[in-house]
């Protein structure tokens, strides 16, 4: 099967609201894995329970390197990137991660 698209959320930057930003989770689709179109600077946030993979690509120097990281839900949130293209973009432009069921995700884009 086919990933499942996880969509940008934009996060303004020094011009943010007075009352900040409402950031809305998606659950992982733990049996197809997820993905989310890249333009470079974005952030990864996650909470819950369970097993998270960030999926990398070798970058010019040769660096290769999945992040993973085991989410015990007592953490807030936790934060991946910002990621570069390089290092981190597939062949479709796209930045891959998979999810365990518990594991829910926001792609975050800093405004431009």
């Amino acid at each position: 099967m086919a990933r499942t698209k996880v969509n940008p959320q934009t996060i303004p930057g020094a011009y943010n609201a007075a009352n900040g930003v409402e950031v809305t989770l998606a659950a992982c689709d733990a049996v197809n894995g997820n993905y989310a179109y890249m333009s470079g600077g974005e952030m990864l946030m996650a909470k819950g329970t369970g097993l998270l993979t960030v999926h990398s690509v070798a970058d010019g120097l040769g660096r290769t390197g999945n992040l993973t990281k085991t989410l015990t839900g007592s953490e807030d949130a936790i934060f991946f990137g910002p990621f570069a293209l390089a290092g981190f973009a597939q062949s479709d432009g796209a930045l891959w991660f998979n999810g365990a069921a518990g594991v829910e995700v926001a792609w975050l884009s800093p405004s431009r």
